[in-house]
């Protein structure tokens, strides 16, 4: 009889420490998932900063007629893709699309001198401005990918993986601006 109580008594310590081990692995992702879209937020905000410049060097260029304006406009239009509701993974290609499409219009102006030199170009892109954009966009990027690395370590270990997968956590994409996004696998897809 003893035995039988003690016996039952450690199976309920064992469940209720499961359970609670459980709770804390399942609030840990979930506190881990909220920082990455906060600071996937932070990295918003500096790519609206961007867009505004691009805005800016849009009427600069449509001052001077030249026929890429449209390659900044596309740019400006990636923006509007970047909707509050939308997924995540969509937010992240967005940027991706402003990254890429800030690249072309630098070098759209690098190949018009006169353009280059114009005043309003000259405020537009000078250092405190344009560096100061560039700087934490590099910082919130990285802040980011911290977090989405540990994350997805949580999400890919043992074992915690287990909880994650019964929860429906899924590994969430590094942000690589400039350049596509790097999709990180599961160990054990192919």
């Amino acid at each position: 009889m003893v035995v039988t109580i003690i016996l039952i008594a450690a199976i309920i310590i064992i469940l209720l420490w499961i359970s609670y081990w459980q709770i804390e692995l399942f609030n840990s992702l979930t506190i881990l998932k909220n920082k990455i879209e906060y600071k996937f937020a932070d990295i918003d905000i500096v790519m609206q900063r961007r867009t505004n410049t691009i805005l800016a060097l849009a009427q600069v260029a449509k001052g001077y007629g030249t026929h890429e304006y449209d390659t900044i406009k596309e740019t400006i239009e990636s923006r509007k893709s970047l909707d509050e509701t939308a997924p995540l993974q969509q937010k992240v290609e967005a940027v991706n699309a402003i990254e890429k499409g800030f690249l072309k219009v630098n070098a759209l102006f690098e190949k018009y001198p006169t353009l280059k030199a114009d005043h309003i170009y000259q405020q537009i892109m000078g250092d405190s401005n344009v560096s100061e954009v560039e700087m934490n966009l590099q910082v919130n990027r990285e802040d980011y990918n911290k977090i989405v690395n540990v994350y997805n370590i949580k999400v890919q270990t043992f074992p915690s993986s287990v909880v994650a997968n019964f929860y429906g956590f899924k590994m969430d994409l590094y942000l690589y601006l400039g350049q596509d996004t790097y999709e990180p696998k599961l160990m054990f897809e192919e």
